[in-house]
C-alpha cells in the first residue's frame, strides 16, 4: 500500500514552512526555474503561465495517486524554494528539481532538501532515494557525497546516486546545525 500525503499537507520545520505546490504558484515556479543563477543546473520550464498551470494540474493528478509530490518552501511568509519527490515506486523515490532563490538566507536550500527527504522517509515510509546531478554542479555533488551514497553510474553528463536512509539520518544533523547557525532561523 502506498502512503500518501493529504491534499492540504503543510509542515513547519527548522523555521521553514512547507506545503504542496498549487496553481497559484505558477508564476513563482517560472521565475525561480528560469533565473539564470538556477537554470544552469535545471531543465528549463515554460515561461508561459498557462502551460505551467496545466503542468501543475497534471502534477496534482500524480500527487493524488501518491506517485509524485512537488513542494513549495517559504521563509518569513515569502516563497523561497521548490523540491520534488517523484517516481515513487514500491519503497523508492527520486528527489530533485531542487531550486531555491539564490538571494534567500544561507542554508535554506540545504534545509529544504533535508525536509524533503524527511517527508519521504517518515511520512511516506519510503526506504531508497535516488538522485542525479549534472557533473558540472560541483556544490550539489559535494552535498550528495556527504551522505555517503552509492554512485551508480555517470552517463550523459550526469552522476546517478543511490542514497541510504541510515546514512541520511547519520549525517543530517550536522547540516541542520550548520544551517541553523548560519541564519538563526529557529528549529522545529
Amino acid at each position: 500500500m502506498v502512503n500518501k500525503l493529504p491534499e492540504d499537507f503543510t509542515l513547519h520545520r527548522y523555521g521553514i514552512d512547507v506545503r504542496l505546490v498549487n496553481e497559484d504558484d505558477a508564476e513563482f515556479i517560472i521565475k525561480l526555474r528560469n533565473d539564470d543563477r538556477n537554470s544552469k543546473f535545471l531543465s528549463k520550464t515554460t515561461i508561459n503561465i498557462y502551460e505551467q498551470i496545466n503542468w501543475i494540474r497534471e502534477y496534482k493528478i500524480r500527487e493524488k495517486e501518491g506517485k509524485d509530490y512537488y513542494f513549495l518552501f517559504s521563509f518569513n511568509q515569502m516563497p523561497v524554494g521548490l523540491y520534488r519527490i517523484y517516481n515513487i515506486e514500491n519503497d523508492s523515490f527520486v528527489c530533485g528539481s531542487w531550486a531555491f532563490n539564490p538571494d534567500s538566507q544561507s542554508g535554506l536550500g540545504i534545509l529544504g532538501c533535508i525536509i524533503g527527504r524527511e517527508v519521504a522517509y517518515e511520512d511516506l515510509k519510503l526506504e531508497k532515494c535516488f538522485t542525479d546531478v549534472l557533473v558540472d554542479n560541483i556544490s550539489s555533488i559535494s552535498f550528495q557525497k556527504a551522505f555517503h551514497p552509492k554512485t551508480l553510474k555517470t552517463e550523459n553528463g550526469k552522476i546517478y546516486f543511490e542514497h541510504y536512509k541510515e546514512n541520511f539520518y547519520k549525517y543530517k544533523d550536522k547540516f541542520i546545525q550548520i544551517c541553523l547557525k548560519l541564519n538563526n532561523n529557529g528549529s522545529n
